[in-house]
């Protein structure tokens, strides 16, 4: 979990606080980290047909 946290703050420790303080609920970080990798995979494949 702490993990998932540290990679949504973009690997800034300051990041980090500012999540852990806001109190996101697990659901919401699992709800961000799915888009984000769902739009990371989106953009490999659009990479892949230039």
């Amino acid at each position: 979990m702490q993990d998932l946290v540290y990679e949504l703050a973009g690997g800034d420790p300051l990041k980090v606080n500012d999540i852990l303080m806001m109190k996101v609920s697990d659901a919401m970080i699992w709800m961000i980290v799915k888009e984000k990798k769902a739009y990371t995979e989106w953009l490999v494949q659009r990479n892949d047909r230039d």
